[in-house]
């Protein structure tokens, strides 16, 4: 699989979506957030397609994680369950253990975007934020309204 997703050398934009859809297709020991991961990371390529075939490219991301993602009803945190995760982590004096008591809390759960942003208001500097939401990232149910959880790490 390292061998598909390996860009360092150079080849065409067609080539890299290609060998990304390709590995996706072809790889069973992946799940479906990984899945999801490739994804994104066709879509952030597929920016530089011309417009039409760009569109194009996205809807049928869109149409595939529609598919494979997460079922929003059955797993969506509650708020209370929110707040107690809110708290939880606000009351860990060293980071890098907050750090992982947010991985082990969220292990099994999928948020929202604004619920994401509320765990990230937890933390202060850009650098917290960045690492919180690759801990988060791909457990938002409602992914087109990533780029908004993306902004708060800018």
């Amino acid at each position: 699989m390292k061998i598909f997703l390996n860009f360092n050398y150079n080849i065409g934009m067609k080539k890299k979506i290609f060998f990304l859809i390709t590995g996706i297709l072809f790889c069973q020991q992946i799940d479906n957030r990984k899945i999801i991961e490739y994804l994104d990371k066709i879509e952030r390529i597929s920016s530089e397609l011309p417009e039409i075939k760009r569109d194009s490219v996205k809807m049928l991301i869109q149409k595939i994680k529609e598919i494979i993602g997460p079922e929003k009803k059955s797993k969506e945190v509650s708020e209370d369950e929110l707040e107690k995760i809110i708290e939880k982590i606000k009351n860990i004096p060293i980071l890098e253990d907050a750090f992982l008591e947010l991985e082990k809390l969220t292990e099994d759960k999928l948020f929202t975007v604004s619920q994401a942003k509320k765990i990230m208001k937890i933390f202060h500097f850009e650098e917290d934020k960045r690492k919180v939401f690759e801990i988060l990232k791909n457990k938002i149910i409602d992914r087109e309204n990533l780029p908004q959880l993306e902004e708060e790490i800018k």
